[in-house]
Formats: structure tokens, sequence, C-alpha cells
């Protein structure tokens, strides 16, 4: 049993379900509205991450302003004690920036005494290697560092002495004070070092640092840098700030530096900050949150290290949230009642397209009921008249030209009777054809299910047999009584058994079963092993309006589905294609 779609436009706008299309414009509105809050979703976090880098940029020229600031006071610190140190330079200096050299001075002084103690304490814990001296002297700017004993011997040195500083190391050593210092060089030249002496603990030698004018400005740079940071780096919202070199080590600081980021995982940055304008940021996710600044330090116009500052930016990260959380509210006002309004549109057009839909279908199948109405009457009327002289010429047949033989005339009453009948079925349905449904109550009474089959299947063999398709019947109770008019109950049958012949292209086999369906119900079920009937067109092939029958109306089916329901039955429909269709018809057994 096969069904197809009509080539008719008004079957043509029912989908493969058998409803009527749905309106998707307001689908499309919907989506376009979502797409909409999506753009303006994904501009307002735009906005927000925009006034972040706005802020955050403020932050970070607030730290490169503060950078500068202990720049230029390093470099006139650094200018002053130069002046000090040059006597070329001293006429043009003014007292206040020869006191500022003097302290410098002494603060230099200071540093080197550390060094020296520091250098002490370690060569008590384990002495040292001349290599290691050697590389601690290069890092501190010094030309060579000696360790002497109580006698004047040296110890260890980190490189061998200058000759024309032995003299002034006898007269270094040769002294009692506990700290010797020998810095003023302009009489003995530009070139020559200068020599610091520390006396070891408990009197035990000296330790002497000799260094020339770059190691002098290597820590005249660390002190000025020093005492800039903790002059002009500190100030409100600042949480530290630091100057190290590209090696690492720290120059300068103040503030609490333990929150600073090691310089192992910053080291990277050095490149990017040399490639960005000399100057890099990064946000720490710390109590509070800062942002690290990093800039290039230079002092006298010489890369001196990385200076880095730490500002504190919890106000950004709250009118941030502020804003995500008054954005992420609006558009969520915003998208709900944008999807109420397309739901509730959506729903109404809907609604006023399917009932015009089904309006459009009722007045299709009204005018074609009509017509098919018209036609009736008028096929009727036509073919009344030969009805009435092929029923009149069949009395006659069997009056006049009954064979004789008994069991050659029982057969012939057979057949004569079997003509009879269906005439008088054709004139019924012609008579009705107008209202196939039309079923009268007063008609129904118990019938046998098997007599009806069997009678239906006498009519089938014929045509199935012409077309090499074996009928099979299988009667599980012979006995069934089923209540019911028996004219239009078979009109049903045969419609649904002419059906499953029709679906069979070539040999095949239509089986019918009579059963029991629980004790209030019966079961007729008409399988055959034709094309089958696809899945997406199985719900229209009861409908008036569907047919692929190129000869025919196609009613053959929604009249047989009509009459069946009239007697409070049902039918139901299984189908593969490829392997056939079963129809199963659930009649009651008794009036309800």
């Amino acid at each position: 049993m096969i069904r197809g779609v009509d080539d008719r436009s008004e079957r043509k706008e029912r989908d493969s379900t058998g409803k009527p299309p749905f309106f998707f414009q307001p689908l499309i509105v919907g989506l376009f509205c979502l797409l909409l809050i999506f753009l303006f979703f994904v501009t307002a976090l735009m906005d927000v991450r925009r006034t972040q880098n706005t802020l955050l940029d403020v932050f970070e020229n607030k730290g490169m302003t503060i950078i500068e600031t202990v720049e230029t006071i390093a470099q006139n610190k650094l200018k002053g004690l130069m002046g000090i140190t040059n006597r070329a330079t001293v006429s043009f200096q003014d007292l206040e920036s020869i006191e500022a050299g003097f302290r410098m001075q002494e603060a230099i002084l200071n540093r080197l005494i550390e060094l020296a103690r520091e250098l002490d304490r370690r060569e008590e814990g384990g002495s040292f290697t001349r290599k290691e001296l050697a590389i601690l002297a290069l890092e501190a700017g010094m030309q060579t560092i000696i360790l002497y004993d109580a006698h004047g011997r040296v110890i260890l040195e980190s490189a061998p002495v200058p000759k024309e500083v032995a003299p002034r190391l006898k007269l270094l050593l040769g002294g009692s004070n506990e700290i010797a210092v020998d810095l003023h060089n302009e009489e003995r030249g530009e070139n020559s070092p200068y020599l610091v002496g520390v006396r070891r603990k408990d009197g035990q030698g000296m330790i002497v640092l000799i260094f020339g004018h770059k190691g002098l400005q290597y820590w005249a740079s660390r002190v000025a840098i020093q005492e800039a940071v903790e002059g002009g780096g500190w100030r409100k919202g600042v949480h530290y700030f630091a100057v190290v070199d590209l090696r690492g080590r720290l120059i300068a600081g103040a503030g609490n530096l333990r929150q600073m980021t090691t310089w192992k995982k910053t080291r990277s940055n050095v490149e990017q900050i040399l490639m960005r304008d000399g100057r890099s940021s990064r946000i720490l996710e710390t109590a509070p949150k800062l942002l690290e600044v990093d800039a290039l330090f230079r002092v006298n116009g010489r890369k001196t290290g990385i200076a880095r500052v730490g500002l504190e930016i919890e106000e950004v990260s709250r009118l941030r949230e502020r804003n995500q959380a008054h954005i992420f509210f609006s558009t969520g006002l915003m998208m709900i009642g944008a999807l109420f309004a397309v739901f509730l549109f959506y729903r109404i057009q809907n609604r006023y397209l399917r009932k015009t839909q089904q309006m459009r279908e009722r007045l299709s199948q009204a005018e074609r009921l009509s017509s098919l109405g018209r036609l009736a009457a008028g096929v009727a009327h036509e073919i009344r008249n030969p009805l009435n002289a092929i029923s009149m010429a069949i009395q006659r047949i069997q009056r006049e030209f009954g064979p004789p033989e008994p069991q050659s005339k029982q057969e012939f009453s057979q057949i004569i009777s079997v003509v009879r009948d269906e005439i008088h079925r054709l004139n019924r349905i012609i008579e009705d054809f107008v209202g196939p449904a039309r079923v009268s109550r007063s008609t129904f009474r118990p019938e046998g299910l098997v007599d009806l089959l069997e009678s239906v299947v006498r009519l089938a063999r014929e045509e199935a047999g012409s077309r090499d398709i074996r009928i099979e019947c299988q009667w599980e109770d012979p006995d069934l009584m089923v209540y019911m008019d028996p004219a239009r109950m078979h009109q049903a049958v045969f419609n649904l058994m002419k059906n499953a012949l029709e679906s069979i292209p070539g040999p095949g086999t239509v089986t019918v079963i009579a059963r029991p369906h629980g004790s209030h119900h019966a079961a007729i079920t008409i399988r055959d092993t034709g094309v089958g009937i696809p899945a997406e067109v199985i719900n229209l092939i009861m409908d008036f309006e569907y047919t692929t029958k190129e000869k025919g109306l196609g009613l053959g089916l929604p009249i047989a589905k009509e009459i069946i329901q009239a007697h409070g039955g049902e039918i139901r429909v299984e189908s593969e294609p490829g392997k056939g269709t079963t129809l199963e018809v659930i009649l009651p057994r008794k009036e309800k």
C-alpha cells in the first residue's frame, strides 16, 4: 500500500505530518532580537573593558610619572655628589648642593663599610676562593678587594694591587683607626683609585676596597636612587617601589617588597619593556589588587635598571564590578522582555495562521465534497436506469437460461445471487455517496464477522487471481459476532482489501485475519506484501484530499475510516517501505 503527496496546491500546504505549516517569521524575528541583544551585550562588555583599560592607563601613567620623578631626583643627587668629587665643577655649586653632595659621600661610605663588614662575616663562616672574591668584586664595581691579617700580610685578593697604590696601602694599614678612607684624588690624577679600609672584627686584620671612578659612580647611583625612592617614590596608593638591575639584583627599594613579583617571573619582560616604549604593566591578584608598572630606569641618560612600582587599583575593580552588574541586569531584563514579546507575537500569529489554514482546508474539502455530491447526484441519476435494466436482465437469465443439471444449477444460482446483491449494494452506494459516513443506527444488528470477510474475499479473488496475488485467510474464531451495518461494513472492508491489492506491483500475498481483541472487541487484520508507505506520509493516507492514484478520487480509505468510526471502532496502520503494510480494524462486539 503506497501513498504520496497530491500535486494539487492546497495539499502542498501541508507538511509531512499532515499539520498546517508553522509560522516561521516570529522565530526569525526572535533570533534577530536575540542577535541584537547579544551584540548589545558584547558592546557593553567592550565598554566595560574599555573603561577598565582607560582607568588602568591612568594608573599606568601615574606610575610612569612617579618613576620619572624618582629618576629626576636621583639624577640631581648624583650631580651634586659628582660636583663635590670633581673639583673642576665645585665652584659652580651653591652651598646647599655642596651640603647635599657631602651627605651623599657619607651615605656611600656607609654602604662601603657595610659591604666590608659583610665580607668579614662571610669570611668567618668559611674561607673565600679567589674566584668567588673576584666575582663579588666585579659585581660591587671594585677593582680589587684585599683581605689582610693582623700582621699586614695578604690573606686573599681578588686581583693584583696596582703598583701606584702600594704606598697608599702602607699608610692605610699603618694607622690604628677602625675605618680608613682615601677618596680625594685631585692631586694624583683623575684615574687614581679610591681606597676604603675597614678593620676586621677584634682587630684581626683589615679589609681594603679599591675602586675607581666608575665604581664610585656605581655606588653613588645606588645611594642616589635609594634616597630618591624614599623621597619621591612614596605616596598614597603606592605599595612598593623598587629598582633592580638587569640581572635581577635589588638596587633600591621601599615599601612592602614581598608583594612584588619575583624577577624570575618578570625577567622575560625585559625585552618587551625595551620594545614597548620602555614600559610594561600587569595586574596582580593580591589583596588588595595591585597594578605593577615596569619601566626602564635611566640616570644621566644611562640605562641603570628596571623600576617597578606597585599601585593599588581596588577602586578600579569595584567600579568594573558595579558596571558589570548594571549591564548584566539591564541586558537580562531586555532579553526577558524581548523573548516574552516575541513569544506572544509568535503564539498569536501562529494561532491565526493555523485557523486560517484550517478554514482554507475545510473550505477546500467542502468545495470538493460539494462537487463530488453534485457529480454523484448526476451519476446516480444516469446509472440507476442501467442498473435497473441489468437487474431485470439478470432475473430473466435466472428464469429462462438456468442449466438443467442440479450441480451446475446451484452454482449458477449462487453467481446470479452475488450479481444481484452487488447491484443492490452499488445502488445504495450511489444513493449515499454524498454522505459516506451516514450510517443509520436502526440498521445495526449482530452479524458474523467471518461471513462478512468471506464475502469480501470472494469478490476480491477474481482480481487477485488475474494479478498472481494469493489471498490467505486465518479465522481464529469462526463464530465472532460484531454489531454492525453489514452493507456499510462490507463496503469499508472491501475498500481496505482493494487498496491492499493495488499496493502490490507484482506477485504477492494478502493475509486476512479475524480474531478476538480483548473481551469486548474483535480485530480484522489485512496484511499485504506491497511497497509500503513512507513514514512521512503515513498520517495523510486517511485524508479526503490525499491520493497518489492517477485514476480515481482516492476516497476508498477515507470512506472506510468514516464507516469504521461510525461503528465505534478504530483503524491502525503500520508500514515499512519495501516490506508491506498492515491495517488493523478494531470493532466492538456489541452495541455501545
